[in-house]
């Protein structure tokens, strides 16, 4: 094998060494993600609770369907980023 091949060999596996950290890494920050979503999720219902059993409104004049539209818009830009890495 020349140097310019061994070169190349030992150029590819960095890049494939590279890429498999980033996935790994990308893999942990979804599992992180949808932990952090099932949370919100449970402090969601738990909020919707204690609102029904003292009487108070859901939203208290706060457009709630807007901020779910900006965590939609923000979960997209996230798996656009992912892809890109």
């Amino acid at each position: 094998m020349n140097s310019e091949t061994k070169d190349l060999v030992d150029r590819m596996n960095k890049i494939r060494a590279e890429r498999d950290s980033m996935e790994k890494a990308n893999a942990d920050l979804m599992k992180e993600y949808n932990k952090l979503a099932n949370t919100i999720e449970d402090f969601t219902a738990e909020n919707r609770t204690l609102r029904q059993m003292v009487g108070a409104p859901d939203n208290y004049g706060i457009d709630i369907e807007s901020i779910k539209l900006l965590n939609r818009e923000k979960i997209e830009d996230f798996r656009k980023l992912i892809k890109i890495l």
